[in-house]
């Protein structure tokens, strides 16, 4: 098989109930030139069994074991794992829709300055087909959808992660570029802090809004009641480590 042009990753933990609906979301895909890696950060339910049936029937599906190291760990380790150009994230129990991984390496291939492509995002409620905006109550967009440098847009990060994992494809020469993987010590926020980083080292940011290419977050009842005081913890850490290249009020 060729070199996959887009590198997947998939951590996973004890979501064996969702996982086979985002594998297939990612088989459904208009681009097969992919891998993918799942890591299995220590489950304890049926989440092998269930992607072992995928390893087995699509050669482009990798399954990885490692002990409980948290979310940031795993999907480090699916960097390391993988070998594509570019690199999606997308958790275990969300879904892409089926021009995601075409629509953005195809800019990504023709614009050679930019290094990271997003778009926009919608929420699903767990047996629903409905797709919102926000679990908030609110349904009104609220991430980022702005194209340029990274310092331009620096400010509307610094105030909140308004970029959630399964949004961009990026080049893996980003991550060499932000001079780090994840950081695995923070157990929340981790994700904010990396699009922070990306900002300070000016990636070259791309957002295309374009129909059938979103992410799709599933609200459930495990992703809906995490401990939210480790939540706010960790942003006020992540605040704390950044606060020498934050801009001053």
């Amino acid at each position: 098989m060729n070199q996959p042009l887009v590198s997947v990753i998939v951590p996973c933990y004890n979501y064996g109930r969702f996982i086979a609906e985002t594998l297939e979301s990612l088989q459904n895909q208009t681009l097969q030139n992919w891998e993918c890696v799942v890591v299995d950060d220590g489950s304890t339910d049926d989440s092998a069994e269930v992607v072992q049936k995928f390893v087995e029937s699509d050669p482009r599906i990798r399954y990885v074991y490692q002990q409980n190291q948290g979310l940031p760990a795993a999907r480090n380790t699916g960097i390391r794992a993988t070998t594509g150009k570019y690199i999606q994230f997308l958790d275990s129990d969300d879904l892409l829709q089926p021009d995601k991984l075409q629509h953005h390496t195809a800019y990504l291939e023709t614009h050679a300055e930019v290094e990271l492509v997003y778009g926009g995002l919608r929420y699903f409620y767990n047996g629903t087909s409905e797709l919102i905006f926000s679990p908030q109550h609110k349904n009104t967009p609220w991430t980022l959808d702005k194209s340029g440098e990274g310092i331009a847009l620096l400010p509307f990060l610094v105030i909140s992660c308004v970029i959630m994992p399964p949004m961009p494809v990026m080049r893996r020469t980003t991550i060499e570029k932000v001079t780090g993987l994840f950081t695995e010590d923070l157990p929340s926020c981790e994700d904010w802090e990396f699009w922070i980083r990306c900002c300070y080292k000016n990636v070259q940011f791309k957002y295309l809004d374009s129909p059938n290419t979103l992410p799709l977050m599933r609200l459930h009842h495990t992703s809906m009641t995490r401990n939210r005081i480790v939540m706010v913890n960790s942003f006020i850490e992540v605040r704390q480590r950044l606060r020498p290249i934050l801009p001053t009020p």
